[in-house]
């Protein structure tokens, strides 16, 4: 198996960092803060919201299985198509739907990185674009001044990738260092894991209250 990059490493190590010292700030989410707070709001943003990041588990987790050459086309594609979501939202556009499609996507992410079928390559650049479109969406903050909202947004941009690259950075570090055969188990159990809250969690938003 072909080592990952020390970038990925690194941004593992640090992202592991960041998030335990950020995770118990979940407050300043998510409304439009202004100057550099709304940035950082943004930024906490898909670590505390379930649907988001359990969407980004899952492809990450699928990413990080996958040859390095799809990791990059699909990272692209939901790096571009959420940067579109986020103009949507910014217009306004808000759907009930999009927190049980993200755990729809957890689940079907999640679950074939636990089941490894051959040749999903392309479905994983379809679900990183769905994904890459309703984080997008997500990630638009309550109304505001629009600079507050624009700052607030890229942070939540900009959490999103990092969530990203930093899992995909952790499986290929841990898949580097230890024997490969359990190893890459341990990762399908955890994707398995990952499927299931995500499909339990969606069954339950979609529950009449």
């Amino acid at each position: 198996m072909a080592s990952c990059s020390a970038l990925r490493e690194r941004l593992s190590v640090a992202g592991l960092v960041v998030a335990s010292a950020l995770l118990p700030q979940s407050a300043l989410a998510h409304g439009a803060v202004p100057g550099i707070m709304g940035f950082y709001s943004g930024f906490l943003h898909p670590l505390i919201s379930f649907d988001q990041l359990l969407a980004l588990l899952a492809l990450s987790v699928m990413c990080g299985l996958a040859p390095k050459p799809w990791f990059g086309r699909s990272w692209l594609v939901f790096a571009t198509v959420a940067i579109v979501g986020i103009c949507f939202g910014l217009l306004g556009y808000q759907d009930a739907r999009v927190s049980p499609a993200l755990m729809a996507i957890g689940f079907v992410a999640a679950g074939l990185a636990a089941l490894r079928p051959s040749g999903v390559q392309t479905i994983q650049i379809l679900l990183s674009a769905l994904a890459g479109a309703l984080v997008g969406v997500s990630s638009a903050p309550d109304p505001g001044p629009v600079r507050d909202m624009i700052i607030t947004a890229c942070g939540g941009l900009v959490g999103a990738n990092y969530i990203l690259l930093a899992v995909v950075g952790g499986i290929c570090w841990f898949r580097d260092r230890f024997d490969h055969e359990w190893s890459l188990i341990a990762v399908r159990i955890i994707a398995a894991w990952i499927a299931t809250i995500s499909i339990s969690m969606a069954a339950l938003a979609l529950t009449p209250r």
